[in-house]
């Protein structure tokens, strides 16, 4: 009865699937019409109102709508209980009423990229995918902010820092005139906010740009991102696409006001860490039971003392067939000097709910990254290791487990006490996990293998000195955790360290370590570089 149907619609496009027409009328209405009996179900207001010339579906079964009068094209979800509009992509406004498309074909064939859409870098949660209508940009010659030849997002420079109450100085080079638009998490939430926008269609001339961005006094501390989209359309937002220009994503650091930051090894850089788990026995001493690529941040308020740190890193290998966990040690920083509600804690990019801080009390505070680093691992060949074995093929960007975490002090330490640099990282015995005959229980928490000379935590069993291969020289104040040929179980190298492949040592690996060890660290001092690698014995670590 075809006859009896009256809307005030412009298009009408097939479901993939259950052959209902759908349409959005005027006033914002969606409809869902049975073109065999004309019968129409009026679903509900979508949230926008005009005219919808050209409508669509593609196969995930996500409806379009195009505005003729503003050009945006929305997205609904019909399968929602309240399907609303949002805004997938802006375009010019158009008289044409063509919504003609397959809607069994995807929009990007499966498992391709295009090249020619610039896609944002922050985790997913922020809108990056086209899946989650993540912000995208048709790349064009004439319009960009950087060095369109570079490939990496150089167009924002950072004059000066973010510091909390205070204005930050941001530099753009741009090409092409266009409109700046750019949010910030301020509440490290993981969602640009609507409320988060920082800068608002502000043109950009030929050349560099100077812009002002007020940060709020009661932002959140730590990294957080920043996403940056140039467009010669205004108006836009941090996801959807658009016809032109480009979107750099970037990380920032905010600060208390008057904080500056010691990187270390430095901003970019990575030391590695690595453990042979087997303490206080040597075993294969192969070193490749837990390695973490690392780095930390020291603020520093003024030049007198220190407010607060922020650490990071990468798990590396994991050749370990006991479980451990991974913990930072912060010396001389009492666990109750922590502003706890202040922490920032990130696995792959994911904010953590659990805070990573023991309850310590008055003793040195310990930051938890995981009780179990064995967890993360997936399996792969039949087994749950990563990157140790000869076969295992898997490179660094492949890591399962990535970690940041900043916490702020609540009184501030004298520089002079306060540790930096390195801090003190260790592995520690997974709770309830079997740990080898040398106990006769399961150590569990107070198990601790740390770097030569680092000072164990409050909860370390002192016992364990002196136990197999462990040199006891810790009752008289001596160094810690090396054998009786002054091999340490922990080491710290300056680079992105290729370590040995499974169950072969170390001495082997390494020829020249054994006079590192031996010179107290006087000679040898480039052992551990590639090219004093014995072949066929290390992992690739890049």
């Amino acid at each position: 009865n075809g006859s009896a149907l009256s809307l005030n619609i412009y298009d009408f496009a097939f479901h993939p699937t259950n052959g209902l027409l759908y349409s959005v009328d005027g006033t914002g209405n969606l409809h869902a019409i049975d073109p065999v009996s004309g019968a129409s179900n009026n679903i509900g207001y979508v949230g926008v109102s005009g005219t919808f010339g050209a409508v669509y579906f593609d196969v995930n079964e996500q409806f379009y709508i195009s505005d003729n009068n503003s050009g945006i094209i929305y997205r609904i979800d019909v399968s929602s209980i309240a399907p609303a509009a949002e805004i997938f992509a802006y375009g010019p406004n158009s008289g044409n009423n063509d919504g003609a498309r397959c809607a069994l074909a995807p929009i990007i064939p499966v498992g391709e990229v295009d090249p020619t859409i610039d896609y944002g870098d922050a985790p997913d949660s922020f809108g990056t995918l086209l899946a989650d209508n993540g912000a995208r940009h048709q790349m064009i010659a004439s319009l960009y902010i950087g060095d369109i030849l570079s490939g990496t997002d150089d167009g924002v420079t950072f004059v000066t820092g973010f510091e909390a109450a205070s204005d930050t100085l941001v530099r753009i080079k741009a090409t092409g005139a266009g409109y700046i638009n750019s949010w910030i998490d301020w509440n490290q939430n993981g969602v640009f906010d609507n409320s988060e926008q920082v800068i608002t269609d502000q043109l950009m001339s030929e050349g560099f740009n100077n812009v002002l961005i007020d940060v709020p006094y009661d932002t959140a501390l730590g990294d957080t991102w920043m996403r940056v989209r140039y467009s010669t359309t205004t108006g836009i937002g941090p996801k959807g696409g658009v016809a032109d220009g480009e979107v750099e994503d970037h990380v920032i650091t905010v600060l208390a006001a008057n904080v500056s930051i010691t990187p270390y090894p430095s901003s970019t850089g990575w030391v590695t860490l690595a453990y042979e788990d087997l303490w206080p026995k040597l075993g294969d001493y192969d070193t490749n039971d837990v390695n973490f690529a690392y780095r930390t941040s020291v603020h520093n308020f003024g030049d007198t003392h220190v407010v607060g740190y922020t650490i990071e890193g990468e798990l590396l290998a994991y050749g370990a067939g006991y479980h451990n966990g991974f913990a930072i040690q912060l010396d001389n920083i009492a666990s109750n000097n922590i502003d706890v509600n202040s922490v920032v804690f990130k696995i792959n990019d994911v904010l953590q709910a659990a805070s990573p801080l023991e309850d310590n009390g008055a003793d040195d505070a310990v930051i938890i990254i995981t009780d179990d680093v064995k967890s993360y691992l997936p399996l792969y060949n039949d087994s749950y290791f990563y990157r140790a074995h000869a076969t295992d093929t898997r490179v660094k960007a492949d890591t399962p487990l990535t970690f940041s975490v900043t916490v702020t002090l609540t009184t501030p330490v004298a520089l002079g006490v306060a540790p930096s640099n390195t801090l003190n990282p260790f592995i520690f015995a997974t709770p309830y996990t079997y740990r080898g005959d040398s106990f006769a229980y399961q150590p569990g928490r107070s198990l601790e293998i740390h770097l030569k000379n680092k000072k164990v935590s409050s909860r370390f069993n002192t016992d364990f000195f002196g136990m197999d291969d462990d040199k006891d020289t810790n009752s008289v104040g001596g160094t810690t955790f090396i054998s009786e040929n002054n091999m340490p179980w922990a080491i710290e190298l300056p680079n992105l360290w290729n370590h040995p492949k499974e169950r072969v040592d170390l001495i082997v690996a390494y020829p020249e370590f054994t006079g590192f060890v031996n010179s107290g660290g006087t000679e040898k001092t480039t052992w551990y570089t590639s090219d004093k690698a014995a072949s066929g014995k290390v992992k690739d670590n890049q």
